[in-house]
């Protein structure tokens, strides 16, 4: 991947984690890296959550891609996508994170896969949380 790497900070608007899954998702579908700072810095417990980690690691997954810095707490990752593809695809946050944000991460990847085969996602988490659509 030859494109150039864009450079957000986490911490604009409310500095919570749609800035993560959105730029994540998008970044796969352009097939552009994306490094990110301060993630979810407008937080009580700023930087990933499970849930965040979650669905960065289905769409690293989905597009084939590599990520650093995917780990619980981390403020800072670094991802570079590949090709999205159709597949089989299972997302456990292991806890209460919402399905519904993680689906919001996933389903605009999906749209922009090679369908190279049927895609089924399997969320696991929960569906009503505090503060999550």
């Amino acid at each position: 991947n030859n494109k150039t790497m864009k450079h957000l900070d986490g911490s604009m608007l409310e500095g919570g984690g749609q800035i993560i899954r959105n730029s994540v998702a998008l970044s796969a579908i352009l097939k552009t890296p994306v490094d990110v700072v301060k993630i979810r810095a407008g937080r009580q417990n700023p930087g990933l959550s499970p849930q965040h980690l979650c669905g960065l690691e289905l769409v690293t997954e989905m597009s084939k891609g590599k990520c650093e810095g995917g780990m619980v707490r981390s403020t800072h990752i670094t991802f570079v996508p590949q090709d999205l593809t159709c597949g089989t695809y299972t997302a456990d946050t292991k806890t209460a994170g919402s399905c519904t944000l993680m689906m919001q991460q996933a389903l605009p990847c999906l749209l922009f896969a090679r369908p190279s085969q049927p895609s089924q996602e399997e969320p696991r988490g929960q569906d009503h949380c505090h503060r999550a659509p």
